[in-house]
């Protein structure tokens, strides 16, 4: 609730891209991609099932704005704007 509030007062514009590092199984990610179709999210995780686990969640909920990315913090090399 506090995350869509930030991101809310934030007003990123459409197509800019969010960052969750320490993504898990997508607890925080998913829920914002739904409630900010107009936000790309990229979700980090260093847990490999987990980051599956994310994405059979995502393609369930026809979130089409989530990407899934297995990997470090100090390894992810995209662009992003939060």
């Amino acid at each position: 609730e506090s995350f869509y509030a930030a991101l809310s007062l934030l007003q990123p514009p459409p197509g800019a891209r969010v960052v969750d590092f320490g993504s898990g199984t997508g607890n925080l990610v998913l829920p914002l991609a739904h409630l900010l179709p107009h936000l790309e999210f990229t979700a980090v995780d260093l847990n490999a099932r987990a980051v599956q686990i994310l994405g059979e969640r995502a393609r369930a909920a026809g979130l089409r704005n989530v990407r899934c990315n297995t990997g470090a913090i100090e390894e992810f090399g995209e662009q992003f704007s939060i």
